[in-house]
């Protein structure tokens, strides 16, 4: 897979934090093939509706998370980040250990080289 561009598009609260909200197509399709190939592992929170999102802040209060929006609101504008590669992370009650990372390729064809 080529390393492709995500819109981030807004900000999200999430209750207890705040995130940027992600808009792909290319992502889209990467979780649709993910969830297919680990259909058997997924549990419950896994089959939700996705909604991409890099979070900025989390676990702490409403309150807190609250401020911090409007912050952020005041100054945001939309953005473009690069995918640059997955990584895989396992939750064990508590801490997360990483299992598996992968680089996508770099598409020379769509890169200014002047």
């Amino acid at each position: 897979m080529e390393q492709f561009e995500m819109t981030v598009s807004s900000l999200r609260h999430l209750g207890a934090g705040v995130a940027y909200a992600i808009e792909s197509a290319e992502l889209h399709q990467l979780h649709r093939f993910c969830s297919l190939y680990f259909a058997a592992d997924l549990i419950p929170q896994d089959r939700q509706r996705f909604r991409p999102h890099i979070t900025i802040e989390n676990k702490v209060s409403p309150e807190a998370s609250r401020h911090l929006l409007t912050i952020l609101n005041n100054t945001f504008a939309p953005f473009i980040v690069q995918a640059i590669g997955l990584d895989l992370w396992e939750y064990l009650g508590g801490p997360w250990q990483h299992r598996f990372g992968h680089n996508f390729k770099v598409c020379h064809d769509k890169l200014d080289m002047s």
